[in-house]
């Protein structure tokens, strides 16, 4: 068998040039530079110095394009054609020395079996095995014996190991908190491909691009994970856009090092000098990678295709979701038919008419009410609840009340924090209001208004929100952020200076569009900012109290007022809204415009008409028992392209890299994995550099055979298994001094 004497290769200064000049980022930048942004920068002067490097054609052995065809050394010797089993012991024969043309005899039968065991396995063989593989006349008994380690569970689970670490799979999001994260799911993906043998080129397109292929099915999706293995930073105030760069570099490191064999990171602070890579290059490299929805916006709940990440659900459970969300859009079908019937009909506006006053809602509703005119004791720190009086308010620390016009309200310092521990206690599938008084003096670009919520370190903000960001109302409802949550977002800055009756409102049905944020009785105009919300917002192993002007490691609202909180176990509606804060006086029918007409229309269909009643009630019937199967159902984060603005064309930058780099001619991939397989059974690559075939990395010891390798991958349509087998029952594994 050839050396494992590392080989050493004179570079001149001449050669170094030739080196750095070279076909080395010609063959990384094909996809990554013809993308729309490279595209965009045509005239950039980079591109000219990418043309001059092609016209120098260096040719560094990793950067030529694979053969077509190897060629088969001839066995020189008799006794070299005795003992060589297949083609690859044919290569190692050409490197021995001509004064000692003999290949090593192979080890016994028990060592070659235990031999193989732990390399395709990882595991101590099966006694009772190996004694039949001893024992046995069959002269194909050994390899008999390795089809059947390859056809082990083991087997996958071994390979497994090694691509996971490659591809920086984690049980733990990693930075400050390190909490954990089911990824689990993907790594059985990764053993249950490798045990079905799926195609080499079809295990890199699904994970590079699952969610592109034509309508993708959920293991092709799933396999998609492998873009978002990367460490993932949870904090609250983290910017988007830093994040994003933070994932995509991630991202291009990973591509590098698992898949081509190079460490493409080296550009990302510097040119480099030795790959020839421009710090430009690296960065504009990102864009291939970019396009993905990092935070998986979709228009509905429902929308299961739309984005991560996927449920994973049993054959059974598969069939009750889509049964109860056929039955929702049936539901909500036949409420909106009847809604419409009310457009046509004079019902309402004879009801309307009937009124003496506005609605207000039902007491029964009233869950939790406070109010802070009159300080309590220092000794108490207790705010009266005047419906639960046995579920107070509390605070710590000292506060201050002031008198500010007819309101009575607590001075917050952004530090200290109102605490209602028993109030406000809602999951994704209850309807509530929360409404309060609050006068806030100044531009906020960050502060915490009201939650309930543990801070971002412990619970990825779990809960529900009222934020102040760059002086704009967000309200937000929370499984996991940003990947799980509804966030609206006033269109308008808050008032300063100015006394307001805040209602915030959740219909209970996982829908944006039916959250709302009012102003003094009147719904605020608002943008959607994410729709994704999956599962639920009540962490039942955290207790946490809802809380106003403050939150552990966040800024609070700093000299704001807080005056008389109520809570509802209903979604007021904007009528019973406005008949708690307006000051309007009552106009009739006819005078009404025809958006508020709209919304009487609205109120009428919510609490007295009773076929969309009935349809509210099927809804939440059906809502909660769909609920109860995702809950506690598994999910995997997966990409997804992201949501492009209209009449953008549909990019498929993944996809093209996929199958730019499982081209059969591409000078990396192939060898790369050729490269990974003989590592596993021998210990180190016929690359020692197996993840930098780069300038600076280490060339191979045995160049030929590795392109036969790789070759002979592709020819096998990408069996890995088939190469596992061919090298396991070489002469080459099997002699007595394989490994050493």
């Amino acid at each position: 068998m050839a050396s494992n004497k590392r080989v050493k290769i004179s570079r001149s200064p001449k050669l170094q040039m030739v080196f750095a000049n070279g076909l080395a980022w010609l063959m990384i930048s094909f996809v990554l530079l013809t993308t729309h942004t490279a595209l965009s920068h045509a005239s950039d002067p980079e591109d000219s110095k990418s043309e001059q490097r092609v016209k120098l054609k260096a040719k560094h052995w990793s950067y030529v394009p694979l053969p077509p065809r190897i060629e088969i050394p001839p066995l020189s010797t008799g006794k070299l054609q005795q003992v060589a089993r297949n083609p690859i012991d044919a290569f190692v024969a050409s490197k021995l020395p001509m004064d000692s043309l003999e290949m090593p005899p192979a080890v016994d039968r028990e060592i070659l079996a235990r031999r193989a065991s732990w390399m395709l396995t990882g595991r101590s063989p099966d006694a009772e095995q190996v004694q039949r593989v001893v024992q046995s006349r069959d002269e194909n008994a050994y390899e008999n014996y390795v089809d059947s380690l390859l056809a082990s569970s083991q087997f996958g689970e071994r390979v497994a190991t090694n691509w996971l670490a490659l591809s920086s799979q984690a049980d733990t999001h990693g930075f400050q908190s390190d909490r954990s994260r089911d990824v689990w799911s993907y790594r059985d993906w990764v053993v249950s491909a490798i045990n079905q043998d799926l195609p080499y080129d079809q295990f890199i397109t699904w994970q590079l691009a699952g969610d592109l292929l034509p309508v993708p099915f959920d293991e092709q999706r799933l396999a998609s994970a492998f873009l978002g293995l990367h460490r993932q930073n949870e904090a609250g105030d983290l910017l988007d856009e830093e994040d994003r760069m933070g994932f995509m570099t991630d991202r291009v490191n990973t591509l590098g090092t698992a898949i081509m064999g190079l460490a493409l990171h080296c550009s990302r602070g510097h040119d480099d000098k030795h790959d020839s890579r421009t710090q430009n290059e690296s960065f504009r490299s990102c864009d291939v990678l970019d396009h993905i929805d990092e935070n998986a916006l979709t228009s509905s709940p429902m929308d299961s295709v739309l984005g991560p990440p996927i449920r994973l659900l049993d054959k059974a459970q598969k069939q009750q979701v889509e049964t109860l969300e056929k039955a929702i859009e049936s539901v909500r079908q036949a409420y909106d038919d009847e809604v419409k019937k009310l457009e046509k009909s004079a019902s309402v506006e004879n009801w309307y008419g009937s009124l003496q006053e506005w609605p207000q809602p039902e007491d029964r509703w009233l869950s939790a009410e406070f109010t802070f005119d009159q300080p309590m004791t220092e000794q108490a720190k207790q705010f009266v609840n005047r419906v639960q009086a046995e579920s107070p308010g509390r605070y710590e620390g000292t506060i201050k009340w002031q008198k500010d016009g007819k309101h009575f309200a607590v001075l917050l310092d952004g530090d200290n924090a109102l605490f209602f521990p028993k109030s406000g206690v809602f999951s994704r599938t209850q309807e509530f209001t929360i409404s309060f008084g609050l006068k806030v003096p100044k531009f906020f670009d960050r502060a915490v208004v009201l939650h309930r919520s543990k801070s971002w370190t412990d619970s990825g903000l779990r809960g529900y929100q009222l934020l102040i960001e760059d002086g704009h109302f967000h309200f937000d409802l929370v499984h996991f952020w940003p990947t799980s949550a509804i966030r609206i977002r006033c269109k308008a800055p808050v008032p300063l200076n100015h006394w307001m009756q805040i209602a915030l409102v959740y219909s209970g049905n996982n829908l944006a569009e039916d959250t709302h944020i009012y102003i003094d009785g009147k719904r605020a105009p608002v943008e959607i900012i994410r729709n994704s919300l999956r599962k639920d917002i009540l962490d039942e192993q955290v207790d946490v109290p809802l809380s106003m002007g403050a939150r552990n490691r966040d800024r609070g609202l700093a000299g704001g007022l807080v005056d008389d909180l109520q809570i509802y176990d209903s979604a007021l509606t904007a009528i019973e809204i406005a008949g708690l804060a307006t000051d309007e006086p009552w106009v009739t029918w006819s005078e009404l415009t025809a958006a508020q007409q709209a919304i009487w229309r609205e109120h009428f269909a919510q609490r007295m008409d009773p076929q969309c009643k009935y349809h509210i009630e099927s809804f939440q019937h059906y809502f909660r028992a769909l609920n109860e199967i995702v809950q506690k159902s598994r999910e995997m984060m997966v990409v997804n392209l992201a949501l492009l603005n209209e009449g953008e064309t549909m990019p498929k930058n993944r996809l093209e890299l996929a199958r730019w780099l499982m081209n059969d001619h591409h000078p990396l991939t192939a060898r790369v994995a050729a490269n990974q397989i003989w590592q596993q059974l021998f210990g180190s690559g016929l690359v020692f550099t197996a993840d930098d075939f780069g300038v600076v990395g280490q060339p191979p010891i045995h160049p030929e055979l590795l392109d036969y390798l790789a070759r002979e991958l592709i020819r096998s349509g990408w069996s890995r298994k088939a190469i596992f087998r061919l090298i396991a029952t070489s002469q080459a594994f099997m002699s007595e001094n394989s490994l050493q």
